[in-house]
């Protein structure tokens, strides 16, 4: 148990004096619980595999011991190991401990394949049984006030939390004094039962350990726990008593449900994580995973047109007098000789006028609808009423979770009269002062932000 390390947390609290801004503790508790749904369910690559290793060999560039670590690792893990290699003192137990520590996303971004794999094998030897278990801490003043003040709430652990199912080896690291000014000496005393509904995984990996005689009982990243007391015994030890909880507990099941609800179901994947990092204000980072995305997939990937169907492609221009072909999507001919991809008519070409570079701005606006939705516009709607919609006035219905200025280009785009509508260059002028005040990052926002 590495005691001298410090204890990452997040809080959640019901509390209006706690001392700090419900939102912003509350906020930070749900992205915490966020970020590691999102990581855990995003197919890693190997080419984070290479950028993981290449960093940690300029991380212990010279020291000959981890670097013999860091081959080992490369040329023999599988994830069966996850566990025996988390609790060898090396390189990965180091960085990724450290990442979790200071909440260094992009390091546990490259870390999620071997954090699912723990996560896993902590799931396959979860423990049966309801359990007592002894963590030892060494914390600040602060750091221990924050939590007698918050009794009564949940907090978060940023990292794997180690405890032992023995008190007299958490007392024997936690000594009986400190000879460091201003750090107070802490026993958690963690009950937690297993048959907790939605409570992350924790097991008992003696046999997995470098250090079997510790008895150790290991927690998943983002355990959640109620703290229910704080005292001080006899010897000037605090005394912090805390139990798991699920993910449903009554005060945290509406936050946690909606952030569910925010990151969808099955596989995630780099928009969600860029979406998920620009709603928390972290713009540079959203943009770089938004790049990232780019760098990954080709034009033809399917992932860039989430919407496309086999046989089909899209064309962005001249929608209104799209000529009969194999390729382009779903078309009808009016009673004219005139064929046009009807979900993207503007409505003075389904009245047989005259085409014009604003028909083809109205045609983008409902592409940007699609960008904004991922949705089929108008799908399995007749015709005659997608024709007789369009042609009263009445629009798709933009989500509103949409981004207020993504939104109102939509509404300028699709405007009834062509007249109302942006031309080409004033469209342009649009998105580059979008550009200007936002940043780089807002285009690829709006074009892969999930809904």
């Amino acid at each position: 148990m590495k005691m001298h390390e410090p204890l990452s947390i997040n809080m959640f609290t019901t509390s209006v004096d706690a001392g700090k801004s419900t939102t912003g503790i509350n906020g930070l508790f749900a992205f915490s619980q966020s970020l590691i749904d999102c990581l855990l369910r995003l197919k890693p690559n190997e080419k984070d595999k290479k950028e993981l290793i290449s960093y940690c060999e300029n991380e212990y560039k010279g020291n000959r011991v981890e670097l013999d670590n860091l081959r080992e690792f490369e040329n023999s893990y599988t994830s069966d190991m996850a566990l025996w290699w988390y609790t060898r003192e090396s390189f990965f137990y180091k960085t990724l401990n450290a990442a979790l520590r200071k909440q260094n996303i992009h390091m546990i971004f490259l870390y999620r394949s071997f954090i699912a794999d723990i996560y896993r094998q902590l799931q396959h030897y979860q423990l049966q049984r309801s359990i007592r278990v002894y963590r030892s801490q060494l914390m600040s003043i602060d750091e221990l006030d924050y939590l007698k003040q918050n009794i009564g709430q949940f907090v978060s652990v940023n990292s794997f939390l180690s405890t032992s199912k023995q008190r007299l080896i958490a007392d024997f690291y936690i000594g009986d004094k400190t000879q460091q000014i201003n750090l107070q000496r802490v026993l958690f005393v963690i009950d937690a039962n297993p048959k907790v509904i939605s409570a992350k995984p924790f097991a008992d990996i003696s046999t997995f350990s470098h250090f079997a005689d510790e008895s150790e009982v290991l927690f998943m990243l983002g355990s959640i726990f109620h703290l229910n007391s704080a005292y001080q015994d006899g010897d000037k030890v605090w005394i912090i008593g805390m139990s798991l909880c699920g993910d449903d507990e009554h005060n945290l099941k509406e936050v946690l449900t909606d952030m569910k609800k925010q990151n969808g179901t099955g596989e995630t994947s780099l928009r969600a994580l860029g979406k998920l990092l620009w709603t928390m204000g972290k713009l540079d980072l959203a943009e770089q995973y938004y790049n990232r995305l780019l760098e990954e997939i080709s034009p033809n990937d399917p992932s860039l047109r989430k919407r496309a169907y086999e046989g089909y492609t899209v064309k962005v221009c001249d929608f209104g007098l799209t000529r009969t072909r194999n390729e382009t999507t779903r078309q009808s001919k009016s009673d004219s000789t005139l064929t046009c991809t009807l979900p993207w008519a503007a409505p003075e070409i389904l009245r047989l006028e005259c085409h014009t570079d604003k028909s083809d701005i109205y045609s983008l606006g409902v592409v940007f609808w699609e960008l904004a939705t991922y949705e089929i516009p108008y799908y399995e709607y007749p015709d005659d009423v997608i024709r007789a919609s369009v042609l009263a006035g009445d629009r798709l219905k933009i989500p509103d979770s949409t981004p207020s200025v993504f939104r109102e280009l939509i509404k300028k785009c699709w405007a009834q009269n062509p007249n109302d509508r942006p031309n080409s260059s004033d469209l342009v002028e649009i998105i580059e002062k979008l550009i200007q005040v936002r940043g780089n990052s807002v285009l690829f926002l709006l074009y892969f932000d999930e809904p």
